[in-house]
This record gives C-alpha cells, sequence and structure tokens, in this order.
C-alpha cells in the first residue's frame, strides 16, 4: 500500500470519524437538553400542585371565616351561640387550624378587643376567652368585608409565631365594624405543611408572606427574626433569589438558578404564587439530587470519547507527515495516541468516580413524613403467632459524632439515639439495641418532658459491618454503614419509626443526622438516610409470640461513604505506572546493533533477570492488595495488574527473539516496531477495562 493511499485512507477517517462524532455530540446535547427539561416541567409541575394545595387550604379556613361573619351580620346566630358555632367551623377548617373565635370591639374609652375562642387540644376543643389591643385594627376598620391574611406576629405570652385570617363582624342596626371573626395557625403547622408537600430528598420548600417575609423555611432563624427574601438575597450578592423575590413581589410564578444557604449545593428556585393571601410558595431543588442525565449516558460517553480518541489520532497522523520513516515522527505520533488513550481513560475515570455504583439494598427510603407514614398503614396491626396485635410506633432518631475504620470491613460509630414515648408509657420498653453491631454500648442518657411526651436521649458506641456490595469496582466503589435498631423488647409490638420532624433537611446528600465536622481518613460521606428494612426471622428465638417472624418493619440508619480515589491511585496504580515505565527502559536496551550492544551492555539474560525482579513486587503488591480488600471477585485494579503481568512476559520473550530469533516484521529496523508499540499497547488496555467497566 502506497504513501498517498494510505494517507487517503486517514482523511477518510478523519472525514468520518470527525462527522460520526459531530453528529452524535448533536444527539447528546439534544437529549442531554430534553432531559433538562424535563426534570424543570416535572418540578414547575410539583411547585404548582403544592401551591394550589395550600390555596386550597387558605380558601378553605377563610370560608370558615367569611360564613362565620356573615351568620353574624345577618342575624342567623347571634353572639351567645358563638362557641358551637365556632367549634363546629373549627373541625371543618384543615387541621393546621389551631384557634377561632371573634373579637368584639370593647365599649368604653379603653381600646381593645374580646370575645369566645376555642382551639383544638388532645381528644378535643377547648373554650377559652380572648383579649387583644387590636391586633388587626387595619382589617376592623377597613372597606374590604372579605377574609385576609396578616404577616407573622409572636403571642406575648408564649413567644410562639401565629398568622391569622380575619374579617369584619358587622352586626344587625350596629354602624361600623363591631369586630373580627379571626382564625389563627401557628408558623410551626405552617412550617410542617410545607415539609409535607416538599420535594422530598430532591430539595426543600419555602413559604413567603404578601410582604416577602418566610413563613416557612428549613432554617428557623430566618422564620423566628421575620427575616425577608429580598434582604436574604442582597446579604448573599445572589442575583437569582432577587429576582425571585421581586418575582414574590408581583404576585407573579418565577424561576431562576441559585444557590442553597442550607447545604451550597447549586440549585434551581422555582417560585408560585397562592393568590388567596398573596403569598408565594418556593421550591429549592438541588441539582445533584436530580436525574439530569439522558438516558444510556455509559454507552454515550463510551461513544464519544472513542470517536473523538479516533478523530485526534488520525488528525495527529496527518499532521506529523505519517506515514514516514523518520523516527522522530513516529515517537511523537507513539506518545501522542499514548497520552490520547491516557487522557480517554482519565476521562472515564472521573465520570465514574461522580457517578459509583453503589452497593445494592432491598430497603424502602424514609425521605418525608407522607412516605413513611404511607409505609407504615400496611403494618398498623403485626402478626404474632395466629393472632394479631395493635402495633405502638416509636418516633427514633440518630445522630452520628464519630467514624472511625476498625479493620477490613467495619467501622467504629458514636454518637446519639433517641426515642420519644408518650407519658405515662410502661418503663420496660424503653431502649435500643443494635443487632449488627459488636461491643456495643448504648449509655444511660437523659430524659426531657415535652409537652405529653418524654425523649430519652441516649449515648451509643459500637463496630459495625460495611456493606462491600460493590467492593469489585475498587478504587471506585462506594460503601455503607447500616445501624439496624430494634426496640430493647425485641419480642414487644413496638414499631421504631424516624424522627424525621427532628432533622432540618432531609435530603440525603446534606447529611441529615451526621456532625457536620465530621470526616473519615481515605472515605468521603455522600449520603444519609432511614429506611426500613422487611425481615422474616425463621425462629421465633424461643418466644412463641413473637412479632418479628413475620413480616415487620425494622429501622435502618444507613451512612454512604465513597472511596477517595487518592490514596488508591498512590497505593495501587503509580507503582504499576512506575514497573511500566522500567519495562519501557529495559525494551529500549533491546538491541541486535553492535556498537549498542557495546554502549549498554544488552545481554538477554540479564533482560530476563531484572524482569523477573520487577515480577515479584508486582505480585507482593496485588497480594496486599487482596489481603486489605477482602472480596471473593476480581477487584477492577486487578485487571490492571494482569495486563502489567502480560508486558513483563512480552518484554522477556521480545528479549530471547532479539537475541535469538531471526529477521522478522516485527524486529525491522533494530525492533522499533515493537518499542513504539509498547506504550500505545499499554495505554489501549487499561482504556480497554475501563470501557469494558463503566459499560
Amino acid at each position: 500500500m502506497g504513501r498517498g493511499t494510505v494517507r487517503l485512507f486517514a482523511w477518510l477517517c478523519l472525514l468520518g470519524l470527525g462527522g460520526s462524532l459531530s453528529l452524535s455530540l448533536f444527539r447528546f446535547q439534544r437529549n442531554d437538553r430534553e432531559a433538562k427539561a424535563a426534570a424543570l416541567d416535572a418540578c414547575r409541575a410539583q411547585a404548582r400542585a403544592a401551591a394550589q394545595e395550600i390555596q386550597e387550604d387558605l380558601i378553605a379556613m377563610g370560608e370558615q371565616v367569611g360564613a362565620v361573619s356573615r351568620d353574624l351580620a345577618s342575624g342567623a346566630l347571634a353572639p351567645g351561640d358563638l362557641r358551637a358555632r365556632l367549634e363546629k367551623a373549627l373541625a371543618s377548617a384543615p387541621r393546621s387550624a389551631a384557634r377561632m373565635g371573634v373579637l368584639f370591639r370593647r365599649p368604653g374609652p379603653a381600646a381593645g378587643l374580646r370575645g369566645p375562642f376555642v382551639e383544638r387540644v388532645p381528644g378535643g376543643v377547648r373554650a377559652f376567652e380572648s383579649s387583644a389591643h387590636d391586633p388587626a385594627g387595619s382589617r376592623l376598620d377597613g372597606d374590604a368585608d372579605r377574609p385576609t391574611w396578616s404577616e407573622p406576629r409572636r403571642d406575648p405570652e408564649t413567644g410562639d409565631l401565629w398568622i391569622d385570617c380575619a374579617e369584619p363582624v358587622r352586626l344587625p342596626g350596629v354602624p361600623g365594624a363591631a369586630g373580627i371573626v379571626r382564625l389563627e395557625v401557628s408558623l410551626k403547622a405552617i412550617q410542617k405543611r410545607v415539609a409535607s408537600l416538599g420535594p422530598g430528598a430532591k430539595g426543600y420548600g419555602f413559604l413567603l408572606s404578601a410582604k416577602g417575609a418566610y413563613l416557612a423555611d428549613p432554617l428557623d432563624a430566618r422564620v423566628r427574626n421575620g427575616e425577608t427574601l429580598e434582604a436574604v438575597a442582597r446579604r448573599m450578592g445572589d442575583s437569582g433569589r432577587l429576582r425571585i423575590a421581586q418575582s414574590a413581589a408581583a404576585g407573579k410564578a418565577g424561576f431562576a438558578e441559585s444557590v442553597s444557604s442550607v447545604t451550597g449545593q447549586d440549585t434551581w428556585i422555582f417560585l408560585e404564587p397562592v393568590p388567596a393571601a398573596h403569598w408565594s410558595l418556593g421550591f429549592q431543588i438541588l441539582k445533584a439530587e436530580l436525574e439530569l442525565s439522558p438516558p444510556g449516558l455509559n454507552r454515550t460517553l463510551i461513544l464519544l470519547v472513542s470517536l473523538a480518541l479516533g478523530t485526534a489520532a488520525a488528525a495527529l497522523f496527518l499532521a506529523l507527515g505519517l506515514p514516514t520513516r523518520e523516527g522522530g515522527r513516529l515517537w511523537a505520533f507513539s506518545a501522542g495516541v499514548s497520552i490520547l488513550l491516557a487522557s480517554g481513560t482519565g476521562l472515564l475515570w472521573h465520570f465514574t468516580y461522580v457517578d459509583p455504583k453503589g452497593p445494592r439494598t432491598h430497603e424502602v427510603p424514609v425521605m418525608s413524613e407522607a412516605s413513611r407514614d404511607g409505609f407504615l398503614k400496611a403494618y398498623a396491626k403485626l402478626g404474632t403467632g395466629l393472632r394479631e396485635v395493635q402495633a405502638e410506633f416509636i418516633p427514633t432518631g440518630i445522630f452520628i459524632q464519630q467514624l472511625e475504620t476498625a479493620g477490613s470491613g467495619r467501622m467504629k460509630v458514636s454518637g446519639q439515639v433517641w426515642q420519644k414515648f408518650p407519658k405515662g408509657a410502661s418503663r420496660e420498653g424503653r431502649g435500643v439495641t443494635f443487632p449488627e453491631g459488636s461491643n456495643c454500648e448504648v449509655g444511660a442518657g437523659i430524659v426531657k418532658d415535652e409537652g405529653d411526651t418524654q425523649v430519652h436521649v441516649y449515648p451509643f458506641r459500637g463496630v459495625f459491618p460495611m456493606e462491600l456490595g460493590s467492593i469489585v469496582d475498587y478504587p471506585f466503589d462506594q460503601s455503607s454503614v447500616r445501624l439496624r435498631v430494634w426496640p430493647r423488647l425485641t419480642f414487644s409490638n413496638l414499631v421504631l419509626t424516624p424522627d424525621l420532624e427532628a432533622y432540618t433537611l432531609l435530603i440525603p446528600s446534606t447529611l441529615p443526622g451526621v456532625d457536620r465536622g465530621l470526616g473519615l481518613a481515605g472515605w468521603e460521606l455522600e449520603a444519609s438516610q432511614f429506611s426500613f428494612f422487611n425481615q422474616r426471622y425463621n425462629a421465633n428465638f424461643g418466644i412463641q409470640d413473637y412479632n418479628g417472624q413475620q413480616d415487620s418493619p425494622e429501622l435502618v440508619y444507613t451512612l454512604t461513604l465513597q472511596r477517595s480515589f487518592t490514596s488508591p491511585f498512590i497505593a495501587t496504580f503509580l507503582p504499576i505506572l512506575v514497573v511500566a515505565g522500567l519495562l519501557f527502559t529495559l525494551l529500549l536496551t533491546t538491541t541486535r546493533l553492535k556498537e549498542r550492544v557495546a554502549a549498554t551492555g544488552y545481554n538477554a539474560v540479564n533482560i530476563l533477570r531484572s524482569v523477573i525482579s520487577l515480577f515479584f513486587p508486582v505480585v507482593v503488591s496485588q497480594i496486599n492488595l487482596r489481603n486489605n480488600v477482602l472480596t471473593e471477585g476480581l477487584l477492577l485494579v486487578e485487571y490492571h495488574y494482569f495486563v502489567i503481568y502480560c508486558m513483563i512476559l512480552l518484554v522477556a520473550v521480545n528479549s530471547l527473539v532479539v537475541a535469538f530469533g531471526g529477521e522478522t516484521l516485527l524486529l525491522r529496523e533494530d525492533n522499533r516496531i515493537v518499542k513504539l508499540a509498547f506504550w500505545p499497547a499499554l495505554a489501549g488496555a487499561f482504556f480497554g477495562i475501563s470501557i469494558l467497566y463503566i459499560q
């Protein structure tokens, strides 16, 4: 084949591969845009649906306020019959409504309001008289006879924050407004409602008043201090958040890219108006938690990288004026191809590291109160022998304060675990055990009264196994530490449930339940979450009516870890590359030219001795690796060891062929073809291993 034919073929390869690369990039970008557009539409639809639910709640509350006001104005309701009517209206209002009443103007010179109220209490409704110094005077003297919502106010007696819906009262024969009908909602209930409608593991929600003040947000200080979104945006210098604040002030929907002030991650902010109160509901979605990758990303990435390498190699071939017998250009092409293949391998490694294959589990993750309550509905009754018993759900939380490796596949964990029991509950059932932990100690802890419940907090520490389901992917593997939690009375009807309300955010990547300053050498903390684990035991542990023998949910707290790449690279890949460099140096000394033999002292026996001396350190390194990383299958990195073994064998065989073989194509020009092919062959093998791994 002539030189012109080879160059023509190279041009055809360049054009063909370049065209395929351009087409593949176009398709990838189109699919990427479509995936992002679908994610945007889904998030926007979720925010719109959540805003509509809050709108319906506000309308329902406003209707109850308006109905009482109209009944008083028409005379159908006498002031003396208000208590029964208020109880009925409060019962018909959404559960977040806490109190409702009518405040009448006080006669005489003293300014103020007083009237009957009812409020929800455990087990029923309590009636009382309330007085205030005109907390909603502007709505008393206004012209609008319709329900309006106030800005947050603080109760002077309890210090709690409240917001209310009020409408003026017009009594028959009485000029002007005689008072107001007021329905009150605590901001705690607003927080809980927004959290229940939030985006779950993808982000969090916030609610703004008509003046842009926070009514709900994961950072309680913003609500407590009456901060506005605009003030926060200006303090952070966040132009995207400022645009959202302007959209809220205008009562319009909005969208902007921003950074979460809670997690520090890149986010999308979606804003939807709630017209009934001139509020705005926002969803802050963490991009890292969204599935923004187009389908078939692994295969697409392999195709793009392969096409890019082929195009670059063809361009390099033509740029160097190949084919030619000039040694400098051939060595430049060999080095260039090797660098291209190494770059492609590095790109695939990077993709593997940022998108690892985590361990597979059969657990049901719990990201929100809705997912928790929905799962537990099926376990209201537990099977115990041939009978059924009513389950008693005990909120339980975990906070991790220290992690330390304890040998291969084990982790020392210490922290706090707490439980919430109704006051008067049996002391016998209090406490937890960790069935998979060894050397576990659970301290006596403290007890704190919180309303009608008692919170029991226990310090704990123990050694727990690490889930190594993806260890064969070392050093790109993920691992996890599972803390299975049982009630101390394992045979009882107690079912532990995650105390989700105790955590600021439940997004796994924000590490709920993990100390912010916690770190672990050689690992990066990736995520933490609660889940339920269905376990069926084939023994009753000697207890005839043991509940757990049949399907019963067990509480699991999982901490996911991503192995740091630096240490494995230094411990495994760097020695492999050093050995490869030494092999190439030995290969360069192979020659049949007498003057070079005299200069280098080339001897096939010496080459064999050197190769053997390189073989044993590689074997020892692999053995040490398998002793430190226990697994039955082959590790990803071990395939690179096998490549080095092959290269060692090929260098040894080549030295013998050079010394004793005849004139062959590979040995022409003093073994130049073999020398030129060493690094491209090694880099190509590593690239092929990476392709097989991520498919």
